[in-house]
């Protein structure tokens, strides 16, 4: 007799996540998304966080890169060429902008989950997401156009 495979819970907020990257990057970007996988994010990255406050625990999402895939994303958004140079402030408000855009299309495919939820403010990181002890980081590493990133979900444990 074969045993069935038990498979952990997903975590609604990520698989939002997975979908709206696809969504946003077609329509704001130009590009196209592949999924890579769950994987840890690495030294070096960048990007920004928005905080999503419902009737669930907070959650934060956002999207990561290192420096020359921010800048590459930012250079899609902002419909510039290869060789325009942007100001670190351009690349930052771009980051952010992105991120926006992706939150808010993961705040409209949980809203079943989480009612009454409402964006916060992007943060733009440089550096690693540390967790606290009582925080849950899931990432997901993707691929959009030619760049490496990665989705990230901050979210308290037990959410």
């Amino acid at each position: 007799m074969n045993a069935a495979k038990v498979q952990a819970p997903s975590n609604p907020w990520l698989d939002a996540a997975r979908v709206a990257i696809c969504d946003i990057a077609r329509q704001a970007l130009g590009a196209t998304v592949e999924i890579v996988g769950p994987a840890a994010m690495h030294q070096g990255l960048a990007g920004s966080l928005i905080p999503i406050m419902s009737n669930l625990a907070p959650v934060q999402i956002g999207l990561f890169s290192d420096d020359a895939g921010c800048e590459s994303l930012a250079r899609a958004l902002l419909g510039s060429s290869p060789s325009d140079r942007l100001s670190r402030a351009e690349v930052v408000d771009a980051i952010g902008e992105i991120v926006n855009m992706f939150s808010g299309s993961v705040k409209a495919r949980v809203a079943r989950y989480a009612t009454h939820a409402a964006l916060g403010l992007p943060t733009f990181v440089h550096g690693p997401i540390e967790n606290l002890s009582h925080q849950c980081v899931e990432s997901v590493r993707v691929r959009i156009g030619a760049v490496d990133a990665y989705l990230v979900v901050v979210q308290s444990s037990g959410a």
